[in-house]
């Protein structure tokens, strides 16, 4: 080591530097917890016997929707009901879009509570449906009038009232809720998942789980949050990928410093139903896809170690900001691994 000359003075890190080394440190320590706990739990099958219930049911809404499916390629090789039609499969009495609708009240009632107008502000949906009763004829005919003379009949209220739930569920995201109905009828409870209509709070759940998991810390969430990079997905697992390119979070770390910060984050994700370690090819669930439920076909690749299961292929990350060359083409970087 040189030595000092008389007067000399070394210049030692500031302690914002020495602090953000300790964390960088610290984190870097959790994360490979974290990382070898992930790939220790990818090589089993999920242990929690709820997860036949929530791939079945899955299952059933794809097949609800008509099973519009998305192949390895992103090409969209059969098309579904859309979210606001009256599409219903033979013998179904519920149209399209009273399905959607009931994943909405499963997460809350009387949700989605807004629509868009023509100049793209939002209304309440309770007040317009309020508006189109108080017009109704025998509502009208309550204050003196006669019925048959003003007002609306009651087709005419019912048909009005319909297309104001119709276009709320249009104008309002329902991905999020989707998983969160399916977490809900498989039997997950409020301590194990954040149901939301948000991809990003139960994210910032898993997030918490793992952090919870690597300080020794007692935590009942179902999920953690685990880098799709280098974890294999199994059945039951959600994948996510981001939305928020302009913000440059492609990556898990990324991801993780993002959710810490609070905020909405724009995500998707789908629940893995089905994987073929041999064929290298994983399936998956999701809502809101292309206005529909859709099964994903997603490929998966070998990893540098042969005796590790295949992990999501680096293609469609590498490609995700050119998305328009195939509808998988994302920045899938979370896989919320259950526990």
């Amino acid at each position: 080591m040189q030595a000092l000359r008389w007067g000399q003075v070394r210049s030692w890190p500031s302690k914002a530097a020495l602090a953000a080394a300790l964390l960088a440190a610290a984190a870097a320590a959790e994360a490979g917890d974290a990382g070898a706990l992930c790939s220790a739990t990818a090589a089993q099958a999920p242990a929690d016997g709820r997860v036949a219930a929530l791939i079945a049911e899955a299952r059933a809404q794809h097949a609800a929707f008509g099973r519009q499916e998305i192949d390895s390629e992103g090409r969209l090789v059969r098309a579904g009901f859309g979210e606001a039609e009256f599409d219903r499969e033979p013998g179904d009495p519920d149209p399209t879009w009273q399905k959607v609708q009931r994943f909405w009240s499963a997460w809350s009632p009387g949700s989605p509570g807004q629509v868009r107008d023509s100049q793209g502000r939002w209304q309440r949906t309770d007040l317009l449906r309020q508006g189109v009763n108080l017009a109704s004829s025998a509502r009208l005919a309550s204050f003196g009038g006669e019925a048959s003379e003003i007002g609306l009949n009651a087709r005419e209220a019912d048909a009005l009232d319909a297309s104001v739930q119709r276009a709320a569920l249009v104008d309002n995201p329902w991905s999020a809720v989707f998983i969160s109905y399916l977490m809900r009828q498989a039997g997950f409870g409020a301590n194990e998942f954040v149901f939301s209509d948000a991809h990003a709070d139960y994210a910032r759940a898993a997030f918490a789980t793992g952090r919870h998991e690597a300080d020794h810390q007692p935590d009942t969430g179902a999920y953690r949050a685990c880098d799709l990079a280098d974890t294999p997905p199994r059945p039951g697992d959600l994948v996510c990928n981001t939305r928020a390119r302009a913000a440059a979070i492609t990556d898990f770390q990324a991801l993780g410093l993002a959710l810490a910060a609070g905020g909405s984050l724009p995500m998707h994700c789908d629940l893995v139903v089905d994987v073929n370690r041999g064929a290298h090819m994983a399936r998956s669930i999701g809502g809101n896809v292309l206005q529909s439920v859709t099964l994903r076909s997603l490929a998966l690749e070998p990893q540098p170690d042969p005796a590790l299961p295949p992990r999501l292929a680096a293609r469609y990350r590498e490609h995700a900001a050119d998305p328009d060359a195939s509808l998988n083409d994302q920045p899938w970087v979370l896989l919320m691994q259950l526990r």
